[in-house]
């Protein structure tokens, strides 16, 4: 992938009024929370269908947890599937992080320890993820704010899983 020199904006419900009305602001593409619009119908499901003829969708999800001990919640995941057919999109991403412990939501995005152990499993479920979605996924990296357990450098860390997996960053 070529590195991008696009402008986004994140969409969000409270700018939908505003944003449909002005003409200054005229970004590349739209990003999306598929948490904050799966399966919505009614008037906030004519905005998302408004903001996707006007633009390109890129789906930024908070919550697949790919760090997690824990299956991805593959019923989530069938509605961004259907989302990502719907709209055409074209990039799904996610954060390099576990937000999910016993199947609760922790509500943070927690940074992995950079191990070869995380490596491998991290791996494992990119690559179900993207088989599921019959796409690549593509993962951001999250700020810490202390050091966390590592046997290798951080840029190591995901380099081997993006080598590994195929995944965009």
């Amino acid at each position: 992938m070529q590195p991008s020199t696009q402008t986004g904006l994140g969409f969000r419900r409270e700018i939908a009024d505003d944003f449909f009305g002005q003409t200054i602001l005229q970004p590349d593409f739209i990003e999306a929370a598929p948490e904050n619009w799966v399966g919505l119908g009614g008037y906030w499901g004519d905005v998302f269908r408004r903001v996707n003829e006007r633009y390109p969708l890129i789906l930024h999800g908070l919550s697949l947890s790919i760090g997690s001990p824990e299956e991805p919640d593959w019923v989530f995941l069938k509605e961004v599937k259907k989302m990502i057919r719907q709209f055409n999109v074209k990039i799904y991403s996610e954060h390099l992080s576990f937000a999910k412990l016993d199947n609760a939501h922790l509500y943070d995005l927690l940074p992995i320890p950079f191990r070869k152990d995380s490596v491998k499993h991290i791996v494992q479920r990119i690559l179900q993820v993207q088989d599921f979605l019959e796409m690549q996924l593509t993962l951001e990296n999250v700020s810490y704010y202390t050091p966390v357990a590592a046997e290798m450098r951080e840029a190591d860390f995901i380099c081997e899983i993006v080598a590994k997996s195929g995944c965009g960053l």
